[in-house]
């Protein structure tokens, strides 16, 4: 598509160009209606020479005319041209307004449904009856983690020198799978379990909505865990009969 400065500036060489060409018409016509006057009461000795240069002058007014209409088609058909290709760039500026504004609003979406999981999630809580349940996360592997039923807080990651997570991901294939070595914090407290990320580059993730770092949000029976690429489900229930690790 031609830029809309060439366009322009073609405009304004086809507008300079007609006004030259106009006021070089006008000379010409001046030109001849005097000369016209003159022949008919010029003395023989001198007609041929005014009649040659009346042709003279009607032949070039004839090519300067010809050459104004021309001009006048070709800056008719150029502000043709930039008058479609200004309604196109107007029209891609109001693309670009409307994406700009679909991704604040998509935004804004987004917040709205994890402030909603969130209260949901603290209503459920709020309305649960309060019973003696015993919690567990469970892995895809069907490996089950107990957790404790009193007032605790527990790191969840991979082994480093200087740091030894409460719970070990790393037989759950934490190392290969994302897992950070703080990557979230597990606390309970008042009857409430809670789960804050730890500022993590893989991320920890609630029921597919990714957790924002160090604010905890509760969980409950059923809450599906994604810690980097490590799935995990929250239980409140009694343990089956089965393997069951515990934690010291």
């Amino acid at each position: 598509m031609p830029e809309l400065a060439v366009l322009e500036q073609q405009r304004d060489d086809y507008n300079r160009a007609i006004a030259n060409l106009e006021t070089q018409v006008k000379g010409l016509r001046e030109y001849i209606a005097v000369q016209e006057q003159n022949l008919r009461k010029a003395p023989d000795a001198v007609r041929d020479i005014t009649e040659r240069g009346l042709a003279e002058a009607r032949s070039e007014l004839s090519l300067k005319e010809l050459r104004l209409q021309q001009v006048r088609q070709d800056l008719h058909a150029t502000q043709a041209v930039l008058s479609k290709a200004s309604e196109v760039n107007r029209k891609q500026q109001d693309i670009q307004t409307l994406e700009r504004e679909r991704d604040r609003i998509t935004a804004m979406l987004d917040r709205a449904r994890a402030d909603l999981q969130q209260l949901n999630q603290h209503l459920l809580m709020m309305t649960q009856t309060p019973t003696a349940a015993e919690f567990a996360l469970i892995f895809d592997g069907g490996q089950r983690v107990a957790l404790p039923t009193a007032p605790a807080e527990l790191l969840l990651g991979c082994p480093d020198p200087g740091i030894f997570p409460d719970i070990d991901l790393t037989p759950f294939g934490g190392t290969t799978r994302g897992v950070s070595r703080r990557h979230a914090l597990l606390r309970f407290n008042g009857g409430t379990w809670t789960i804050t990320d730890l500022n993590t580059t893989n991320g920890t993730f609630v029921n597919g909505a990714r957790l924002s770092p160090n604010v905890p949000t509760p969980l409950y029976d059923q809450a599906k865990l994604r810690l980097g690429g490590v799935d995990a489900t929250f239980v409140m229930q009694k343990q089956p009969a089965g393997k069951t690790t515990r934690l010291n």
